[in-house]
């Protein structure tokens, strides 16, 4: 079995490990825009439309299996993995990490787009965004929704593509975080309310810090995906299924 894994997450290259050692053929493919990672298997980087798109590369290059293990907001990634799998007739799993479960001591609030999250931002001072890269839309709802003197301190893992306003401050950095680095950050800037993505899989440090801190988280739902019968939220059922069938074939 040849297998292609779409990467990009800390889960996919554990996936893209172990089943290297367990004997199975892996490609694992990445964006390549922040860094590359250290792999004992073939590593693909820079995306699939300078390669004929996905369904061609597979093709190809007699792919046999395909995982969609990237980010979940990968929404246009998800699609094309999954319409490309059907087209080209190939074993197909999606791997969809576990929702975060909160306790009693966390106070998030869930939102299905940017727009009505913002509109709950009015009352705090410092807002964290760590959601990722803001496009101009999302910085044009963001500027009017902004309450003066309204902060924001914003951190990517890439230069932002717009300018920073003076009423936004901006961190560069890759993660994953530890949490003493995320408790600093939140009190250098008087952080008192945190947007994120709702990602899923393991608690990141800057949610344990909005615990450990008592501040209200602001959450992005993942974004639908198309139903696939072979879909696993289990990094270690999802491990075991594909050495299953790679001694199948």
């Amino acid at each position: 079995m040849k297998l292609q894994i779409l990467g990009g997450t800390g889960d996919a290259k554990q996936l893209a490990i172990t089943l290297h050692n367990s004997g199975i053929e892996v490609i694992y493919s990445i964006a390549g825009i922040v860094r590359q990672p250290d792999l004992p298997c073939e590593v693909l980087s820079g995306g699939f439309s300078k390669r004929g798109g996905l369904t061609h590369y597979i093709r190809e290059n007699k792919i046999t299996a395909l995982v969609n293990a990237t980010h979940p907001f990968a929404q246009k990634m998800s699609l094309a993995a999954q319409r490309s799998a059907e087209q080209t007739g190939i074993m197909f799993w999606r791997y969809q990490r576990p929702d975060w479960q909160a306790t009693e001591e966390d106070s998030w609030s869930f939102y299905e787009d940017w727009g009505q999250l913002l509109r709950q931002l009015n009352t705090f001072h410092s807002v964290f965004l760590s959601q990722g890269q803001l496009t101009e839309s999302m910085l044009a709802a963001l500027l009017m929704h902004r309450k003066t003197p309204q902060h924001f301190l914003h951190r990517t893992a890439v230069i932002p593509s717009h300018a920073t306003p003076d009423w936004m401050s901006w961190e560069h950095g890759i993660g994953p975080f530890n949490l003493d680095r995320e408790l600093a950050l939140l009190q250098h800037y008087k952080i008192d309310a945190i947007v994120s993505k709702h990602s899923g899989g393991a608690l990141p440090s800057k949610i344990l810090a909005a615990r450990a801190l008592k501040l209200p988280v602001f959450l992005l739902e993942r974004p639908s995906l198309l139903a696939s019968k072979n879909e696993i939220c289990d990094l270690a059922k999802l491990t075991n299924a594909i050495i299953t069938h790679a001694k199948s074939v």
